[in-house]
Order: C-alpha cells, then sequence, then structure tokens
C-alpha cells in the first residue's frame, strides 16, 4: 500500500499564521462557523473603512469650499473698490448733453480730491447725484459780460462746448470768488443746465468722485 503525500494548503497574502499547540504540536483548524465570521468581519472592513468619507466625496467636498472663500473674497475685493475707491451712478439728467445722454453709467474715481478746469465732478445736491464740469477752483474769481464767462478776468475758450455760456437772471450775483475746499461747476448743456451759475459753488466735502469713464446704455 502506497503512501499518499498531504500537500499543505497554500498560504494566502496577509494571512496570519497560527502555531502549533506547545502540548500536541498540532496547529488548530478554524471551524467553519468561525471562518465564515472572518471572512465576514474582513469584507466589512473593506466596503466601509473607517476612515469616514471616501477620496473622491472628501477631495469634492475640499473644492466647494475653497470656491466658496474665493468668491468671498471676491465679493469682498469688489465691495471694498466700489464703495471706498471707485463708484457707479446712472445719469439721468440734460445738464451734461451731448458730453452724456441720458441712461448712460458713469465711473467715478473716489480718492482724487483734486480739481481742475475740465474735470467732470459728480457731486451731491438737494439729496439728488448730478454732474457738472469744473471751470474755476480755490482762489478763481468767476464773472459775466455781454461776451461770456470771465475767469479772472479773461474769456475761456472751452472745448467740447457747443453753447454760449451767459449767466442766468434768477442765479446768483456776480462776479464769484471760489473758496478753499470749493470748485465752480456748470453743465455741458449751458442754456438749459443747472449748476453753479444758480446754487453757487460747490463744497469738496459734497462732492464723491472724479469722473473717469463712461459706458452708453442707451441701445443696450
Amino acid at each position: 500500500m502506497k503512501a499518499t503525500a498531504v500537500m499543505p494548503e497554500p498560504i494566502k497574502q496577509g494571512e496570519i499564521l497560527e502555531e502549533p499547540s506547545p502540548e500536541t504540536g498540532i496547529i488548530p483548524q478554524k471551524t467553519s462557523s468561525e471562518a465564515e465570521k472572518t471572512s465576514k468581519e474582513t469584507s466589512s472592513d473593506e466596503l466601509f473603512p473607517e476612515t469616514g468619507n471616501s477620496p473622491k466625496e472628501q477631495s469634492l467636498l475640499q473644492d466647494i469650499i475653497a470656491l466658496a472663500m474665493k468668491l468671498a473674497v471676491i465679493f469682498a475685493v469688489f465691495w471694498l473698490m466700489f464703495n471706498y475707491i471707485f463708484g457707479v451712478c446712472r445719469y439721468i439728467s440734460a445738464n451734461m448733453v451731448p458730453s452724456f445722454r441720458d441712461g448712460d453709467l458713469v465711473l467715478y474715481f473716489r480718492m482724487d480730491r483734486e480739481f481742475e478746469a475740465g474735470d467732470i465732478a459728480v457731486f451731491s445736491y438737494n439729496g439728488r447725484t448730478m454732474m457738472g464740469r469744473v471751470v474755476a477752483v480755490a482762489g478763481d474769481t468767476v464773472d459775466f459780460d455781454e461776451k461770456g464767462m470771465l475767469i479772472n478776468g479773461s474769456h475761456v475758450q472751452e472745448q467740447d462746448i457747443y453753447y454760449e455760456t451767459n449767466m442766468y437772471e434768477e442765479g446768483i450775483t456776480f462776479p464769484v470768488q471760489v473758496g478753499d475746499n470749493q470748485i465752480f461747476v456748470l453743465g455741458d448743456n449751458r442754456p438749459r443746465a443747472t449748476d453753479s451759475r444758480i446754487f453757487g459753488c460747490v463744497d469738496i466735502d459734497e462732492v464723491a468722485g472724479k469722473v473717469i469713464g463712461l459706458l452708453r446704455r442707451r441701445n443696450l
């Protein structure tokens, strides 16, 4: 009778070998119920790791948080810029025709408080936001005669002004000297503009800023 060699079962990767019993020298075998229990525990651990969310879910959550932070920073920057550095207003008036038209969007710079002749200032008058072209600054004297406006005794030649500049009968009395921290403004639509010929010089404290850009909106 030939002896049959019994080949040991191959060792699976990650399997923990149990040591033989010191008394019998035989390696104890797991019962079928114990082996099934171990298999279920291993499968459960593999399918539901204890680390929580999967890597893809964690990556998506991080991307969402990063995007929200970027949007918050962009919003904060724009809010600061357009509340303390720049301003935007819609022009609704005939004072600055033809340079500005009804419905135009005007961009102005808040930080510049130094004005010179030709600059366009955005200011408040009787609770309304208005615009006017600076023709005189602190120390200048404004007057009128039959030929038109005089600044410091000389007639002024203005570019892009298509109307004669005369004083209003119902306006202030001339000559007028512009005081410190004041400007004298006129609308480009000289025959109809509400400007310093009616309400006098404008205090710099009432000026919101200096116009730096214009966006036409009539046909948008």
